[in-house]
């Protein structure tokens, strides 16, 4: 069990904060990070915790680690107070981010500190210099779960990011998995604390809807010249045919088949256009819950999407007839659904097949993976599937992240939009593909 009180930082523009607090420092040199670390392990030292720091390639490179161990020597640490571990032995096993190893191994440190010593607590400051651009998310993933542990325990937690390596809305997400953050602004250390956090929140909701808006006029795009090609193909037909009409008229032969064929181009023209215009209106920026059944969404949704799909290419739907209904916003399903099919076009490009599939599904509550999770035992699943060109580890690793596209023309905005509709409808996404063999994301939400 955590014990109340506070502890002194040694940072003197934090001060003293509470067992089970998570910080990170952007920092922009390797003389800034070196001095605020040295300032927070002495002070735990000395406060009777054990202090352990995970390096990092910069550390080591810059000769960080001796400079360290040295200037914490001065505080005359007792034998296993200060822990040091190299990133490679710590978040990496056989060359392969293995955040549950690191994580599991923490825990036994924990342990061990409560139940075999006399220390009052755990001090943990790490540096991910190393991290890859592409395992962000993932890391932030354990960055939660560190941020779990540590309020249960007498632990500190102080990460390190060096900010030139992550763009704004990256920062803005590091920031968001910490009690709060500190930034250096010419010499001087700035705290960004939580009502300075909720700026931040706002600017970064700002961020996504720009995204979002971005994104829309891209998808509308896509049908505007899917559109524009389509009614010109109807307007030949009732053109064509109305010439027909003329000429049997002429000749007082039966021309009913002619209008039939008008009658029947004017409907679907009509018809087209109201799917359009229903795509293209705005849907506001707060999510509006309903009740609905899935299936008529994307059985209406299929009808505009034949549209824009190449005539070598099937849309296939395979939908459970008695599927459970779902409360989520209808239009951010909509949404989410369009770019999923998008992507799945552009990756047929030699043709091919789109599944679109509905389930029900029921999972134990009794199973250890979902304490932590918000699904319910009830839920649907939908799938998106094609037998495209598929995607290599590395792309299925970067798929979310803002603005990383391979395609020639892409934005790179798209699937990340798609996973901030589906976490707002208070689902998951799952991604599964291999080379050569195609694709599938599994949508999953509550069912009623």
């Amino acid at each position: 069990m955590k014990t109340i009180g506070f502890r002194n930082s040694g940072i003197k523009s934090v001060g003293k904060i509470p067992w089970g607090t998570h910080f990170v420092y952007f920092y922009y040199t390797i003389e800034d990070l070196m001095d605020l670390i040295l300032q927070y392990l002495a002070e735990g030292i000395k406060n009777n915790e054990v202090c352990l720091l995970i390096t990092s390639p910069l550390i080591i490179q810059n000769g960080g680690l001796e400079y360290l161990q040295k200037e914490l020597e001065k505080y005359a640490p007792v034998k296993n107070q200060l822990l040091l571990y190299s990133y490679n032995n710590w978040y990496i096993q056989n060359n392969t981010l293995n955040l549950e190893f690191c994580f599991k191994k923490l825990k036994e440190i924990t342990v061990v500190i409560k139940k075999e010593t006399d220390f009052e607590g755990l001090r943990i400051a790490g540096d991910v210099d190393w991290l890859r651009k592409e395992d962000l998310h993932h890391f932030l993933e354990y960055e939660q779960k560190v941020e779990e542990q540590i309020k249960e325990f007498n632990q500190l937690a102080l990460c390190s990011y060096p900010i030139n390596k992550f763009i704004k809305s990256e920062v803005l997400s590091i920031t968001f998995k910490h009690d709060f953050a500190l930034f250096k602004r010419k010499g001087k250390l700035k705290v960004i604390k939580s009502t300075e956090r909720k700026k931040l929140e706002v600017e970064q909701t700002k961020i996504h809807e720009k995204m979002e808006d971005i994104q829309k006029l891209h998808n509308i795009g896509v049908l505007t010249n899917s559109f524009i090609h389509d009614f010109n193909n109807l307007l030949n037909v009732i053109k064509n045919n109305a010439e027909l009409a003329r000429l049997n008229i002429d000749r007082k032969e039966n021309i009913e088949n002619y209008l039939h064929e008008i009658s029947k181009s004017v409907k679907l023209s009509s018809e087209l256009t109201h799917r359009f215009l229903t795509y293209s209106k705005n849907k506001g920026d707060i999510p509006t819950f309903e009740s609905v059944n899935v299936n008529k969404f994307i059985e209406n949704l299929a009808g505009m999407l034949s549209y824009f799909i190449a005539e070598n290419i099937s849309l296939e739907l395979q939908l459970e007839p008695s599927l459970w209904k779902v409360n989520v916003d209808p239009g951010q399903i909509e949404e989410i659904l369009m770019n999923l099919i998008i992507n799945a076009r552009d990756a047929l490009t030699h043709g091919g097949k789109i599944i679109i599939t509905t389930k029900n599904s029921e999972k134990s509550q009794s199973k250890p993976e979902l304490m932590h999770t918000s699904i319910d035992s009830r839920h649907i699943k939908i799938l998106v599937q094609d037998n495209g060109i598929g995607m290599d580890i590395n792309t299925k690793n970067r798929l979310f992240e803002p603005f990383f596209t391979t395609k020639r023309n892409g934005m790179g905005i798209g699937l990340t939009i798609v996973q901030n509709f589906v976490k707002q409808n208070n689902g998951t996404i799952k991604v599964e593909s291999k080379q050569h063999q195609g694709t599938i994301f599994e949508l999953t939400f509550p069912a009623i």
